[in-house]
């Protein structure tokens, strides 16, 4: 990412595949991504993302947090714990919708009421899903200390 010291003069958000990109037109006609933020982890089509060498999707939850915390090196905004981590330090957050945790409560209230075989495959979907982030999002310095 480019940082370029200017007011910006317009801010949009532009689909890119089923990605969203937030762009900011900065009076000096140069362009400069404030925040990119890939949506569809762990699962991605059209985009293959790479953070310091790695695919963070390829990376199960705990992996991912211990791998960002050391090219980190410092604050971990982590108020939203298990689903969702800031890197201070690298502009850097990931979050999920839910965790494992989430689905096999799910799963136990589904077999209670007796509808198991009827959601069986989605529920395991969404179980192995669970051991990944869905979303990671890279900022300008000090984007996510705000």
């Amino acid at each position: 990412m480019r940082l370029i010291r200017s007011s910006p003069r317009r801010a949009e958000s532009r689909p890119y595949g089923s990605h969203m990109v937030e762009i900011e037109y900065y009076a000096s006609l140069t362009y400069c991504v404030k925040f990119l933020e890939v949506l569809s982890g762990p699962y991605c089509e059209k985009i293959e993302p790479f953070i310091y060498g790695k695919n963070p999707f390829e990376l199960v939850d705990t992996q991912l947090i211990e791998f960002l915390a050391e090219m980190n090196n410092g604050s971990i905004d982590d108020h939203e714990a298990v689903y969702g981590y800031s890197f201070l330090n690298i502009s850097v957050g990931i979050w999920r919708d839910m965790t494992s945790k989430n689905i096999e409560e799910m799963i136990y209230e589904v077999k209670e009421a007796g509808n198991y075989d009827l959601w069986k495959e989605e529920l395991e979907m969404d179980l192995e899903r669970t051991k990944y982030f869905r979303t990671i999002g890279i900022g300008m310095k000090g984007y996510y200390e705000k």
